[in-house]
């Protein structure tokens, strides 16, 4: 009985963080926990409803949102953009030691080891003893110049460098205009839009261009919690454009170039103007640089209402928490998942500090005291799913669980028991079972980055997810895992579909458990239908952004497809779960094209009754079960 009850068990866990606005995915469960417990789930409260006006600069519509057992938002870091100082520059940025995109992994550290593990020229400290790389004490240079917070006026009550309006909900107003004139060689004609229109945050991301590549290079003083950054951006310009926007909240911008040329730029809340010396034409790539510095501040969001997103810093820990919005804290970007691109990361700490980054390790060098490792992603990857962690980190490799398989590895505190190691050997397990059903897993490497402090929630940064180390359940490893294919290769093209990332995820984590303890999934997933009754009645096409992580996108979701199963039979099910994915892998992908996918294999009725768990507010009645 207690097995059997598992899942819902870990489900419950879920839904309690997630009703406390976690940003991600998130549970209660013990990290060391190989048992069942034998609680079940218990009934949300019901949902209260805050009104907040329409007013922000992250990207949320006006929409009121409706929260679950958490307040809303009470600060947003870039603030309301009638309360924030314009900046407008035109200084070149000086000259410095980025690598073009284009330039082979590792160039700027010519002369370092490389990695034998990671097969591709990648380097690592050759006198590390195999399995781990363990680090020591931080030691802390001097901190980088520009600390202040340029553009962006604190609020003094709110005590934690957030912005002024405290009520503000994140992006539903367009920046203030500029109060500078523009140069008089200004190009003049069409300019991007700031923002992409999305139904619950359209002022995140931008129009006009589309993003090939990052290159991100981040200076870091764990000990100040300062960094010294320069991020170029290789894009694609889709329109004529005399001036386009990048999303970046706080920290100070000293110059921007582009093509190396310097530009004109101004800054309103968290948009970044950019004005190029001539304007670019449609269908011209172009390169622009961002040189930067600061303190990263993370952002409330109400899609996230019960933890702040983006740049955390705790205890000289560095790790990055940004769905959906917190990436723009630490660089400038096209911040939606609907623009994906791919990244090469290089951070430079103390030698005695750990980094690492969402991608594979592909170089590290070391010169005067500190340590600058390069992490490349070369498949597409979303700006929330890119992810920094600096600390005192071991770093535990598995080597590849087949030779066309990803290199596993984990990273785990400085010291940390052996039960935290343990509870991660259930990560090839997990992915072998998602390969059965999806195929290949989608990226070069996979791990687990474990933080030495409780978190109460995990997030699926591409490759290498965060877990608090008080999350370490299989079935929720299993859930992050599942993010990989679902989620990150797959991304969303507007954050009002979310139940394809959460609820796929979760009805394969469930999956999951039912195969690794041993229970009846298909009477679990009936005592699951009888408890959404009491707790996701809104359904998953009905949810305000406040309900981003609800219950409703996980587990009305996973019961929706459930459901499918049911009427379609098994067959033709994951027939239909392999096209979803295959289809749109290494892009995006929305409800409609899934529901095409439904009508080819199952047919309209099977539509229609996906469109009944999707849209309608009362819970329908599972359906017989087909052979």
């Amino acid at each position: 009985m207690h097995r059997r009850v598992f899942a819902l068990s870990a489900a419950a866990a879920i839904i309690a963080a997630a009703c406390g606005g976690s940003s991600g995915d998130a549970t209660a469960t013990s990290a060391t926990s190989t048992a069942a417990p034998t609680t079940t789930i218990a009934p949300a409260a019901p949902a209260t409803t805050a009104t907040s006006p329409p007013t922000s600069s992250t990207g949320v519509a006006t929409e009121t949102p409706t929260t679950t057992q958490a307040p809303p938002p009470t600060s947003i870091a870039e603030s309301a953009p009638t309360e924030t100082a314009t900046t407008t520059s035109t200084a070149p940025v000086p000259a410095g030691e980025t690598s073009a995109p284009g330039d082979p992994p590792g160039a700027e550290t010519a002369g370092s080891p490389t990695d034998p593990e990671a097969g591709d020229g990648s380097s690592a400290d050759p006198e590390a003893p195999t399995g781990t790389v363990s680090t020591g004490d931080t030691s802390a240079p001097s901190d980088p110049p520009g600390t202040e917070t340029n553009g962006t006026p604190t609020d003094p009550d709110a005590g934690d460098g957030s912005s002024a309006d405290p009520e503000a909900p994140a992006g539903t107003e367009p920046p203030a205009e500029t109060d500078t004139p523009p140069d008089p060689e200004t190009p003049t004609g069409p300019a991007g839009e700031a923002g992409l229109g999305d139904g619950f945050y359209p002022l995140l991301g931008n129009g006009g261009y589309n993003v090939l590549h990052y290159s991100i290079d981040l200076d870091v003083d764990p000990a100040s919690n300062t960094i010294a950054a320069v991020t170029t951006i290789t894009a694609l310009a889709e329109q004529d454009l005399s001036a386009f926007n990048l999303d970046l909240s706080g920290l100070e911008v000293h110059d921007v170039t582009i093509d190396g040329v310097a530009a004109g730029f101004s800054r309103s809340g968290s948009e970044l103007t950019v004005r190029p010396g001539l304007a670019l034409a449609q269908g011209e790539e172009f390169s622009v640089s961002v040189d930067y510095s600061g303190t990263p501040e993370p952002i409330d969001d109400p899609g996230a209402p019960a933890t702040a997103l983006g740049w955390h810093w705790r205890d000289g820990v560095v790790y990055t928490l940004s769905q959906p919005s917190g990436a723009m804290t630490w660089f400038p970007s096209n911040n939606h998942p609907s623009d994906k691109a791919t990244f090469e990361i290089r951070i430079t700490v103390p030698t005695s500090t750990t980094a690492a980054a969402t991608g594979l390790l592909v170089g590290e060098s070391t010169a005067g005291g500190r340590t600058t490792t390069t992490w490349r992603m070369k498949d597409p990857m979303a700006t929330y799913v890119t992810a920094v962690y600096i600390g005192d980190f071991d770093r535990v490799d598995h080597g590849r669980p087949n030779p066309a398989g990803p290199l596993l590895r984990d990273y785990v505190p400085d010291g940390a028991a052996p039960e935290v190691v343990e509870a991660l050997a259930v990560t090839s397990q997990a992915i072998a079972f998602i390969e059965e059903v999806l195929g290949p897993y989608p990226f070069e490497a996979y791990g687990t980055l474990v933080l030495p402090f409780d978190l109460g929630l995990a997030l699926e940064n591409q490759s290498l997810p965060v877990h608090g180390r008080d999350i370490l359940s299989p079935e929720i490893i299993a859930h992050e895992a599942a993010h990989q294919w679902l989620g990150n290769s797959v991304a969303l093209e507007e954050w009002d579909d979310i139940w394809l990332n959460e609820g796929f995820a979760t009805y394969l984590h469930l999956m999951f458990a039912a195969e690794h303890y041993g229970f009846d999934f298909g009477a679990e997933m009936r005592r699951l239908h009888q408890q959404l009754l009491f707790f996701a009645g809104t359904p998953p096409k009905g949810i305000t952004v406040g309900e981003l992580v609800g219950p409703s996108v996980y587990f009305r979701g996973a019961m929706t497809l459930h459901a499918l199963r049911l009427h379609a039979g098994d067959e033709t099910f994951f027939q239909i779960l392999r096209a979803h994915y295959e289809r749109s892998a290494g892009g995006t992908t929305n409800s409609e094209e899934f529901l095409g996918i439904v009508d080819e294999f199952a047919g309209p009725e099977a539509v229609d009754l996906v469109e009944s768990w999707l849209y309608d507010e009362a819970v329908p009645e599972l359906p017989e079960r087909q052979p």
